[in-house]
């Protein structure tokens, strides 16, 4: 990940600890969560007592853009035989049971160039791109709660038009990224996508295409199983059982689940609010936590 050094009042690739905190670029998202795995490995080893159930490490790269680290993993054969997988994503200490889905868009308009002195001879892509942006936003804050996997997210994340302030622009680009409750979901996102898409190139005489270029299924665990229940045991720590979420974006099981099709809990410290933002911080106490969690469900259940 990139941090714009201006941005931060604590260096970014210098941890810093001020109270409760650890400042620094991925100190939440989520190299904590690679140190409690790491610890715990470490503390099993030291403890010389042998666990009931082989326990694998997996560190992995490349979540952020293509998963291609836990593809990698996937196809190795080394966890063909998992009975459960535990991703330490952080999650502000809520246990989900699985993740919503990814599907990314490239929406496009094409207009025609023209003089920027005579704008009227040209048919502008970007005008209608900007009126389908905030449309598309207003519609994406009535998409249905469903429960326990929350209501499906839009995030306009690029919007790219023209090339020199003097000219029409004849092309402008809109990518998009939906975080999906549902396979329903995504396919009622795509068919908003492409009517506002439609209807607001022809206000302006211009053409509209799309195209899905990235997308992964929502994975949703059974809360029943084994595995999971002691999991979710373990953090409510002898009360009652916290109910059943998935989390918000996703993670290296949509690469994993696919083969070999094994339950998942996503657990660890920090909160992916800090994720991609500038003074990025841990708390210190959540991975103190992290780490009585998955101590305990690892001595009890494994």
């Amino acid at each position: 990940m990139k941090a714009d050094e201006e941005k931060w009042s604590h260096p970014p690739f210098d941890p810093r600890i001020e109270g409760d905190r650890m400042w620094g670029l991925g100190s939440a998202d989520m190299k904590s969560g690679v140190a409690t795995i790491i610890e715990i490995a470490a503390l099993i080893t030291r403890s010389g007592v042998r666990p009931k159930k082989d326990i694998v490490l997996a560190l992995t790269a490349d979540e952020e853009r293509a998963y291609t680290g836990a593809a990698s993993v996937a196809q190795s054969g080394l966890i063909d035989d998992a009975q459960f997988l535990l991703i330490t994503e952080p999650t502000a200490g809520v246990a989900y049971c699985g993740q919503k889905g990814e599907l990314w868009v490239e929406a496009t308009f094409s207009g025609r160039a023209a003089h920027g002195s005579v704008p009227e001879t040209g048919v502008s892509a970007l005008l209608p791109a900007m009126r389908f942006c905030l449309a598309l936003d207003e519609r994406a804050k009535e998409f249905e709660e469903h429960p326990g996997r929350g209501r499906t997210s839009l995030n306009i994340g690029q919007l790219n038009g023209g090339w020199q302030v003097n000219i029409v622009p004849d092309t402008a680009v809109v990518k998009l990224d939906i975080r999906v409750v549902s396979v329903e979901d995504k396919e009622m996102v795509l068919d908003l996508i492409e009517r506002l898409g439609d209807e607001e190139a022809a206000r302006e005489g211009a053409r509209f295409s799309m195209n899905v270029f990235a997308y992964k299924d929502p994975i949703v665990s059974d809360a029943d199983n084994p595995y999971v229940q002691a999991f979710l045991s373990t953090v409510a720590g002898g009360g009652e059982l916290p109910k059943v979420e998935i989390a918000p974006y996703s993670t290296d099981a949509v690469e994993i689940v696919p083969h070999i099709k094994v339950p998942i809990v996503i657990y660890g410290p920090g909160s992916i609010a800090q994720a991609h933002q500038p003074d990025e911080f841990l708390e210190l106490s959540s991975l103190r936590r992290a780490l009585e969690v998955i101590g305990a469900f690892v001595n009890d259940a494994l």
